[in-house]
């Protein structure tokens, strides 16, 4: 099968089916399963702003976050207690890990820290219980119970630790979507979302905006944005099982073993899939966009085949294959429209600086920031890995040769052979530091993309500085992180969809303050920004000298 489109019929309603469909299959497909019933298929009608979502998150966090716990017992995970007699819910795949005579450490997030015992677990659904003992009788924070899992089109955020606990750092805010909503017996059993988890984060509670339990972190694909969540109406059809310490259900069905991956397309069903994307083509999903756009000829025309089709985006490949309704997480369009950028829309732009590379390689890219109109400032690790470099601008080229670099931030400054005029960052006066300090966790941020089209997402927590590299978690695709990751004195940790490739990308706040830059992504999760004022720093005691 191969897809034919036409960019001059504007890529939405120009694909047509080049030869008939032939069937492939990717595995066999679950037969548990069944298409979710109308109730759950409902997203919110209302779209709500990325900036009135994050201050929604904000306003619920502090009620949830006390009872968000960390698991030790050999191996790290996440937890949240949801009962005054210390009951705490986690993932299946967690208890089931743990040794009869393991010793049992659950930490709160005011560091107090408390023996426990492991219950039961159910180990299709891949939910599991732990009590706390808790010999001082002290009163345990909990969290509130929703009475149903979030619905499709939803906002979930966790707030856990992914990489397990780490000494001085919090556990990690991190928000997304409600992509997919899987069923069986007509309840809801499973939520996908483009919310990405990695290890330390199994077992994190999973919470809508008003702060109620909707589900439990349990599985990370290899393929960023396919994460699985149990939903908490598994845990009422179950708790009283769990208390008694039983272990049931079907292991060879746990989201552990990639079962929910696996599916059966034929014809019909990459039709489906085929049409899914040509809505998304429709509202000017960007992702899909640049996804067609990739294999335009110089005719101006796309041949796309099934397996690349179905792999684009395999979350929504399957689910729609299953018989599921699907939509779009953070970057659906009707999100990215509502941001707030009437007020400087000059800042979102990221320029591009472009060599040979070092060690054979045709050539290098790396995004930088101008500070002034005849001076850059990008990463200097990737800066290092190309000669004859140049700042590339709508048909102009003009060669950069490096003034200063930090190791320590790993900056570097760049100076130009004229001054040119070009967006110039503005640093924040005195009176504007405040908030740029006071960056906290679920502030709105947002970035450019290569194309200085809008992203956005939040910082995961205050800034602090970081000391170790952090494990990756499962994934296909490790070029996505960045090779210099850490340590850096201080940084901003974020969710933003920037990568090792967009080192230098400036990042700004909802005010159209500049943050600072985009130096890393130091895991599937988490990305780094260098903050605004040590950019300043690093920028002005250069000039001086």
């Amino acid at each position: 099968m191969v897809f034919k489109f036409h960019r001059s019929c504007r890529f939405s309603k120009a694909f047509t089916l080049a030869c008939a469909l032939s069937a492939s299959t990717v595995m066999a497909e679950p037969d548990v399963l069944e298409p979710p019933v109308k109730e759950v298929q409902k997203a919110n009608k209302v779209v709500q702003s990325p900036l009135e979502l994050t201050k929604a998150v904000r306003n619920s966090l502090p009620s949830v976050r006390s009872a968000c716990v960390a698991i030790n017992s050999g191996g790290f995970a996440s937890g949240v207690i949801i009962s005054k007699d210390g009951y705490v819910l986690t993932a299946g795949h967690v208890v089931k890990m743990m040794g009869d005579d393991a010793k049992l450490k659950i930490t709160l997030e005011n560091g107090e820290s408390y023996a426990g015992k492991k219950l039961g677990y159910n180990e299709e659904i891949d939910l599991g219980l732990l009590q706390i003992t808790n010999p001082e009788n002290k009163d345990l924070p909990v969290v509130k119970l929703a009475k149903k899992s979030s619905a499709l089109g939803e906002i979930i955020y966790t707030y856990a630790h992914p990489s397990g606990a780490k000494k001085g750092r919090p556990a990690q805010l991190r928000i997304g979507r409600v992509t997919t909503v899987i069923v069986k017996d007509k309840v809801p059993l499973y939520l996908y979302s483009d919310m990405n988890i990695q290890p330390g984060d199994s077992g994190g509670p999973i919470f809508n905006l008003k702060g109620e339990l909707v589900g439990i972190n349990s599985s990370a694909a290899t393929h960023l944005g396919f994460n699985i969540f149990p939903a908490i109406d598994q845990f009422y059809l179950g708790s009283e099982r769990l208390k008694k310490s039983e272990v049931w259900g079907d292991a060879k069905r746990s989201p552990q073993t990639g079962s929910l991956y696996k599916t059966n397309f034929n014809p019909e069903k990459i039709k489906l899939v085929h049409a899914e994307l040509m809505k998304r083509l429709e509202v000017n999903h960007i992702p899909t966009y640049d996804f067609f756009k990739k294999y335009t000829n110089e005719k101006g025309e796309a041949q796309v085949d099934q397996n690349t089709l179905v792999n684009f985006s395999p979350k929504d490949s399957i689910s729609i294959a299953q018989g599921y309704k699907v939509t779009m997480g953070l970057d659906d369009p009707a999100f990215t429209k509502l941001l707030p950028l009437k007020e400087k829309p000059t800042h979102f732009h990221s320029l591009l600086i472009k060599g040979k590379g070092n060690k054979g390689k045709v050539s290098v890219n790396v995004r930088a920031i101008a500070v002034a109109k005849d001076h850059l400032i990008t990463k200097a690790s990737e800066f290092s890995k190309m000669k004859s470099a140049q700042l590339v601008l709508p048909k102009m080229k003009f060669l950069v040769t490096e003034v200063a670099r930090s190791k320590e931030l790993d900056l570097v400054l760049l100076k130009l052979p004229k001054p040119i005029n070009m967006p110039i960052i503005k640093f924040s006066e005195k009176g504007e530091m405040a908030a740029i300090h006071g960056v906290v966790a679920g502030q709105l941020l947002m970035a450019p993309d290569h194309f200085s089209r809008p992203l956005w997402n939040i910082a995961t927590d205050s800034r602090r500085a970081v000391k170790k590299k952090i494990s990756l978690g499962p994934l296909v695709d490790k070029s996505i992180i960045s090779d210099k990751r850490a340590p850096f004195p201080m940084a901003i940790r974020h969710s933003l969809p920037l990568y090792a490739a967009d080192a230098g990308t400036p990042v700004f706040d909802e005010h159209g303050n500049f943050i600072g830059i985009h130096i890393a992504r130091s895991s599937r999760t988490l990305g780094l920004i260098i903050p605004h004022e040590l950019v300043q720093k690093f920028y002005l005691s250069t000039k001086e000298k």
